[in-house]
């Protein structure tokens, strides 16, 4: 890989400057913005300072280009295997930050974002048809979670509970018969 571009992958005190970043977008919806947590995750920004850098990729783009090979090619980079594992941790940290700084959709841009990135644009090629804003909501609201997200006691429930009773669920007839029949 390009070494005077990504010197190693991101580490977890990035990411949690990255977090820390509590503005969506500062300014225009592109490269140059500083201190914006969506320029910052995508690897536009120094991971250390939140200002805006062309000479090196960072968090979300280091890892296409640390990879090399198909992963640091726009266009055959979903056809590497690590692509969607490394985009559900992607997915991962936004989910972090929408949790953590809880932002109204009023301020996902509107207008003057690159071309097909606004608000009330559609998201293609996905199926059905969603507008980009529509995606700037928990995880939650669209039906997952990610299981090191969960309190201790969802924890449970989701890893304990929840499988018995899926389990008991399978067998209620069974259990039921057998009760009767003695």
């Amino acid at each position: 890989h390009d070494r005077s571009r990504v010197a190693r992958l991101p580490t977890s005190a990035e990411v949690e400057f990255c977090l820390s970043l509590t503005e969506y977008e500062t300014g225009p919806m592109d490269r140059t913005a500083n201190m914006s947590f969506r320029n910052a995750l995508e690897g536009f920004s120094n991971p250390a300072n939140g200002i805006a850098t062309t000479s090196q990729s960072s968090m979300h783009n280091s890892l296409h280009v640390f990879m090399n090979g198909s992963m640091s090619s726009v266009q055959g980079s979903a056809n590497d295997p690590i692509f969607i594992i490394h985009h559900a941790f992607v997915d991962s940290i936004f989910e972090q930050w929408l949790r953590r700084h809880n932002p109204p959709r009023t301020v996902y841009p509107t207008a003057n974002a690159p071309i097909g990135h606004n608000d009330g644009y559609y998201m293609v090629p996905f199926m059905p048809l969603f507008r980009n804003g529509d995606y700037f909501l928990s995880s939650k609201e669209f039906g997952y979670t990610y299981a090191y997200m969960l309190d201790p006691g969802q924890r449970f429930l989701q890893e304990v509970l929840n499988p018995y009773l899926d389990q008991a669920q399978q067998i209620w007839r069974w259990l039921v018969g057998a009760g009767i029949i003695g």
